[in-house]
């Protein structure tokens, strides 16, 4: 929903006409919700552009470029970039300055999509990963995430609000008595009425405090760290060092085997710790290969549990 409070906030900065020929600018490793909240707001499939990743799974900024020359010179008109700021397959970070410039120097809505990794900007490490997230137009967040929040409570942050109203501003009879001297969100969003989602996020931030969740989003990080540390111990593995707290992690290929019989070992890993029911990994796709992903994001989680986990896929390693 907070993808989709973006674009419809770019769309009412550029006009209707984006809807004709407009063309939005996703990394292949984005979120499958801004294809959605554009298809969602009218916009046909091949409007919708996947931008290549380099070898760290972020957006290829020269690709990006020469994506925005083509369509220009093809009569199309560029108009918002989806910029990552902690993909969910690998909490891979876009290079957030360069593509803020990029949009500053075309005249682009500089979208960025946060809702994992925003939250890391508290800690010390996290705010140096994320420099120029703050130059977006319109920013994504989720505090069920790395907030430690309840499921459904989602955040859409954009600079200008009158690009919002003009995206949402909603008029009836029924709502002459609503006060006009104070913000209403009914004009900045998809919803009319609407639950207090604001509760849960307000009583985490008081109950925690600022330097509380920053610590715990800190230590996280570390125990992700950890995780990989302790997996690469087993050879047997092919371990990535996670940039936030997603670890990504697959067989090595035996001499001979086929790409698709190490997948199938991948996929036994992920069932048969599942099946144990203290584990639970999860499975995607990266640079054609499959790959499972072990994340670290409950303010529950100790080192112990970190250690107990890893022993467990070494067990059960094909």
């Amino acid at each position: 929903m907070a993808n989709l409070v973006g674009l419809a906030a770019a769309r009412a900065r550029f006009g209707r006409d984006t809807l004709l020929r407009g063309t939005i600018y996703v990394s292949r490793e984005g979120h499958a919700s801004v294809n959605k909240a554009a298809t969602i707001l009218g916009y046909a499939p091949e409007s919708i552009r996947t931008v290549p990743v380099d070898s760290q799974y972020r957006m290829d900024l020269a690709a990006l470029e020469n994506m925005i020359t083509d369509d220009r010179e093809a009569g199309h008109f560029p108009f918002f970039i989806a910029g990552n700021a902690g993909t969910t397959n690998t909490g891979a970070i876009d290079r957030l300055p360069e593509l803020a410039d990029l949009c500053e120097r075309e005249d682009l809505w500089f979208h960025v999509d946060a809702a994992y990794g925003g939250f890391a900007a508290m800690t010390l490490e996290g705010e140096t990963l994320l420099r120029g997230m703050e130059r977006a137009d319109s920013l994504t967040l989720d505090p069920h995430k790395w907030l430690y929040c309840p499921m459904g409570t989602g955040c859409a942050l954009v600079r200008d609000a009158k690009f919002l109203e003009g995206a949402f501003s909603t008029h009836g009879d029924y709502l002459k008595d609503l006060p006009a001297d104070e913000v209403n969100f009914l004009d900045r969003g998809p919803e009319l009425s609407r639950p207090a989602r604001v509760l849960a996020v307000w009583m985490v931030i008081r109950s925690v405090g600022r330097d509380g969740l920053a610590d715990q989003i800190q230590a996280d990080m570390r125990l992700a760290r950890l995780a990989a540390a302790l997996l690469r111990e087993d050879t047997r593995l092919d371990v990535d060092e996670p940039v936030l707290s997603v670890v990504t992690f697959r067989h090595c290929r035996r001499d001979g085997e086929s790409e698709r019989g190490r997948a199938a070992r991948d996929s036994a890993l992920m069932e048969s710790t599942l099946a144990g029911g203290e584990l639970m990994l999860s499975s995607t796709i990266l640079g054609e290969r499959s790959t499972l992903r072990m994340v670290v994001m409950n303010h529950r989680t100790t080192e112990a549990d970190i250690r107990r986990s890893v022993a467990l896929i070494h067990e059960h390693i094909a």
